[in-house]
C-alpha cells in the first residue's frame, strides 16, 4: 500500500540524478536551452572571428600598409592627424613655390611633415596590433564555446536516452495510481460491511491488577547484581594495583621508610613559609614528621651520623626544603649543625632561608675565599649554613671540584667545628655529582615522591648509591596526600593520620 500511495517517487528520482529540469520554454530543458545560447554565442563569435581574420588577411596582402585599414581610417586620433598632414603638406608646397627647397620655412615644414607621418604609421601599427590581439581573444572564445557546444549536446542526448525510461515509468505510475484507487474504494466497502456484523466475543469475568510484577524477578536480578559487581570491582582494584608503577605506602619500598613528610600547600609558591613550620608550628604535621625522621636517625646506629646526604632520584621530589626542615630541627634539639648546599647546578638553600649573599663554594673549598664569612647564620633557629651561588657549567674545574682532595680536606675540617653537616645533593638520576658526593657522607637520606615517582626510577637511583658505597639510611616518602594515603594503608591505619588535619595546628595548611 506504500508504494501506491507514492506512485511518482521513481520517476522523480530518475529525473533528479539524470538533471532532466523543463526550462523557461514549454517542451524544452534546461540542457536544450543552453545548447541553444551557445550555438547562437558560437555563430556570433566564428563571424566576428571570420571578419578580423579577413581585415587582417587582406592588409598582409597590402605590404602590411595598415593606414588604409578600416578599423585605423575611423580611430579619430589617426584622422586628427591625416588632418594635421594634409594642412603641413598646404602649407609646404606654398612655401617651397615662393621661396624654394632652401628656405628655412620649407625645411622646417617638411620634418613636421616627416613626424607626423611617422607618428600615424606608429598610432596604425599600435591599432594593427591591437587587432591581432583581439583575433587571439576571439579565437579563444570560439574554441571555448565549441567545448560548451559539445558538452551541451552530450548532456541533451544523455536527457533524451533518461526521458524515455522517464515516460516509462510516468504510464506504470498512473497504473499504479488507478490500481490503488481501486484497492482503496474496495477497502472502504469491506469496512462498512465489517462494521455491521455482530461481535462472536463475550465477557466470563473481569482481569483483576496484579499486586507484584511477573517479571523481572528483582531479588534474583539484585542478587546476581551485587555478585557481579564485586567480581567486576575486585577485578578492576587487581588491574589497578598491577599497573600502579609508583610507591603509596611504606611497606612499598624497597628499602625500610623511616616516614612520611605530608604535603603542605602553597610550598611551591612559598618553601621559605614551610621551612618555617619547624619554628613556628612545632605540633603541625610536617613538624611531627621531620623530628620523628630526626630521632629514627638519631636511634638508627650507636655512633653519631656526622655527615648526612640528602637526595632523591629525579628533581621536584622536596629533597631541598627537607634538608633545611632537618637541619633546624637538629639545631633545636641543641646540635651544632651545617647546611651545605652542595647543588651547584640549582641552588636553593640560599633562597628558602632568605640569605642575603651567595658564595662561591668552589673558592671557599681551595682556600680562595674566608670560611667565616661563607658561613652564614640562620637568625631564628642559629643554624649554620653555606648558600652556594651558581656554578658555571662550562667549567671544567667545577666538574672535577667535588672528586678532588681539596673538598676533602674541606669537609674532614668542618667535621671538627660540627656535629652534623647536611648536605643537600643533586638528583641521582639527573647527574653524577651525587654519587661522588655520597662517599664524603656517613649515610644518606633519601627521598621518593608519594604517588610520582617511578619504582623503576627509584630502584635504579638507590642501586647507584649503593654502589658508590654509602650506606642509606632509608626511604623518606614526601608530599604525601594524608588523605589519599589512609586509603592505601590497611584497615584502621588510616585513621591514625586523622589529627593532621586540624587547621589549628599549623598556620600552614596541611593537604589532606
Amino acid at each position: 500500500m506504500t508504494l501506491f500511495a507514492n506512485p511518482t517517487w521513481r520517476f522523480k528520482s530518475i529525473a533528479q540524478k539524470n538533471h532532466i529540469f523543463q526550462g523557461g520554454q514549454k517542451g524544452t530543458t534546461v540542457a536544450q536551452q543552453k545548447l541553444s545560447e551557445f550555438q547562437t554565442q558560437l555563430v556570433l563569435a566564428s563571424a566576428d572571428e571570420v571578419r578580423k581574420e579577413a581585415a587582417l588577411r587582406s592588409q598582409g596582402r597590402r605590404g602590411g600598409d595598415s593606414s588604409i585599414d578600416s578599423s585605423v581610417l575611423s580611430s579619430p586620433l589617426i584622422q586628427q592627424l591625416r588632418a594635421q598632414e594634409a594642412e603641413v603638406a598646404r602649407k609646404e608646397a606654398l612655401v617651397r613655390a615662393l621661396y624654394g627647397d632652401r628656405h628655412p620655412d620649407v625645411i622646417a615644414a617638411a620634418m613636421q611633415l616627416q613626424n607626423l607621418r611617422q607618428r600615424i604609421q606608429e598610432e596604425s601599427g599600435k591599432l594593427t596590433r591591437g587587432s591581432a590581439n583581439d583575433l587571439a581573444g576571439l579565437q579563444a572564445r570560439v574554441a571555448q564555446l565549441r567545448e560548451a557546444v559539445e558538452s551541451a549536446e552530450q548532456m541533451v542526448a544523455s536527457e533524451e536516452e533518461a526521458s524515455v525510461r522517464l515516460k516509462e515509468l510516468e504510464r506504470e505510475a498512473d497504473a499504479n495510481q488507478t490500481l490503488y484507487k481501486n484497492f482503496l474504494s474496495r477497502y472502504m466497502e469491506t469496512s462498512k460491511q465489517e462494521d455491521l456484523q455482530m461481535a462472536d466475543a463475550r465477557i466470563i469475568s473481569w482481569a483483576t491488577i496484579p499486586l507484584s510484577p511477573a517479571f523481572p524477578n528483582k531479588k534474583l536480578f539484585l542478587g546476581v547484581a551485587v555478585v557481579f559487581s564485586m567480581l567486576v570491582g575486585t577485578g578492576i582494584a587487581f588491574v589497578m594495583e598491577h599497573f600502579d608503577r609508583v610507591f603509596r605506602r611504606l611497606d612499598q619500598l624497597p628499602l625500610p621508610g623511616i616516614g612520611i613528610l605530608p604535603i603542605v600547600r602553597g610550598a611551591k609558591r612559598h618553601p621559605s613559609r614551610v621551612a618555617d613550620e619547624i619554628i613556628y608550628s612545632p605540633a603541625s604535621a610536617y613538624s611531627e614528621s621531620v623530628r620523628g625522621i630526626r630521632n629514627f636517625l638519631h636511634m638508627s646506629t650507636d655512633r653519631p651520623l656526622k655527615t648526612i646526604l640528602i637526595t632523591s632520584a629525579d628533581p621536584g621530589e622536596g629533597k631541598t626544603l627537607f634538608a633545611v626542615s632537618a637541619a633546624r630541627s637538629l639545631v633545636k634539639s641543641g646540635r651544632r649543625v651545617l647546611l651545605i648546599d652542595c647543588d651547584l647546578r640549582r641552588p636553593t638553600v640560599g633562597r628558602i632561608l632568605g640569605a642575603p649573599r651567595l658564595v662561591d663554594l668552589q673558592g671557599v673549598a681551595y682556600g680562595d675565599l674566608d670560611l667565616g664569612s661563607a658561613v652564614q647564620i640562620d637568625q631564628a633557629t642559629g643554624l649554620h649554613y653555606v648558600a652556594s651561588e651558581r656554578a658555571d657549567m662550562r667549567s671544567q674545574s667545577y666538574i672535577d671540584f667535588i672528586d678532588s682532595d681539596q673538598f676533602s680536606h674541606f669537609l674532614d675540617l668542618l667535621k671538627e667545628n660540627y656535629d652534623a653537616i647536611i648536605m643537600d645533593s643533586p638528583p641521582v638520576q639527573v647527574v653524577s655529582d651525587a654519587l661522588v658526593l655520597a662517599r664524603y657522607a656517613d649515610s644518606a637520606l633519601f627521598l621518593v615522591r608519594w604517588g610520582k615517582t617511578p619504582r623503576a626510577t627509584a630502584i635504579s637511583a638507590i642501586e647507584r648509591l649503593t654502589l658508590s658505597g654509602v650506606a642509606i639510611a632509608g626511604i623518606v616518602l614526601s608530599q604525601v596526600h594524608l588523605r589519599k594515603y589512609g586509603r592505601y594503608m590497611h584497615a584502621g591505619e588510616g585513621m591514625l593520620y586523622g589529627h593532621y588535619n586540624d587547621p589549628h595546628a599549623s598556620g600552614f595548611k596541611v593537604r589532606a
